[in-house]
């Protein structure tokens, strides 16, 4: 069947199926291809505002829409876009350990990605 289907169905059984590694009969499925696997990890992702993430769940600085100043601001602080930041109960720590407060409007300015199961 590898021959019959495209990529996009590919990454779409891959996803319903849940990546399974064997097919009925028992035998390995072949990996996927890095552009058919980059996808997939793609699809399994999000963005959301970081004052939605639940309690130990971390996400991938991906955007703050803030003023230059702001930002500025924010990364002489350590928190810079690509860092990983996992909100406590206390607040949030960015990805050296670094805790860091956010009042509920600024988090709500900046953007995470996270990953379904990587969390």
């Amino acid at each position: 069947m590898e021959h019959a289907i495209d990529d996009d169905l590919e990454v779409a059984l891959t996803l319903l199926l849940g990546e399974p590694e064997f097919d009925p009969s028992g035998r390995d499925i072949p990996l996927a291809s890095s552009d058919i696997a980059e996808r997939v990890l793609a699809s399994k992702s999000r963005l959301c505002s970081l004052a939605s993430l639940s309690f130990n769940e971390s996400g991938v600085l991906e955007a703050m829409f803030l003023h230059a100043a702001e930002v500025e601001v924010l990364e002489s602080q350590g928190c810079k876009v690509g860092q990983t930041i996992t909100r406590s109960k206390d607040g949030y720590m960015l990805s050296d350990q670094t805790n860091i407060a956010f009042s509920t409007e600024l988090a709500s300015k900046l953007l995470v990605r996270t990953h379904t199961g990587l969390n």
